[in-house]
């Protein structure tokens, strides 16, 4: 019976160190355009402007406008957009500048 148990416990820990490895791993590469999104929602945040969210969603959400953003990154920024919406702007600015962060570092 203990060896079940100890086999349990390691399965559980294998478990969530691949959660936890897969939940860290960061933005990784993104589009230039969700770049330049990502430093206008930096901007934004660091003023604590509605206004200037505002035009940024206007902008993420416009269908016909040109940028080229996966589905993926459209979902982070905006995620980061209802953060400053909500009055969480050191929290969105934050995720804004750990994007562009990780562009620079990215191999």
């Amino acid at each position: 019976m203990g060896k079940k148990i100890l086999f349990s416990l390691v399965g559980l820990l294998l478990l969530v160190a691949v959660v936890v490895w897969f939940s860290n791993r960061g933005y990784g590469k993104v589009s230039d355009d969700s770049w330049q999104v990502a430093k206008a929602i930096c901007g934004a945040c660091m003023e604590k402007s509605e206004t200037r969210i505002e035009k940024v969603e206007a902008l993420l959400a416009d269908p016909a406008g040109d940028l080229e953003i996966s589905d993926q990154e459209r979902l982070w920024l905006q995620q980061m957009i209802d953060k400053g919406k909500d009055g969480q702007w050191g929290v969105a600015a934050k995720w804004a500048r750990q994007m562009m962060k990780e562009q620079v570092d990215f191999p």
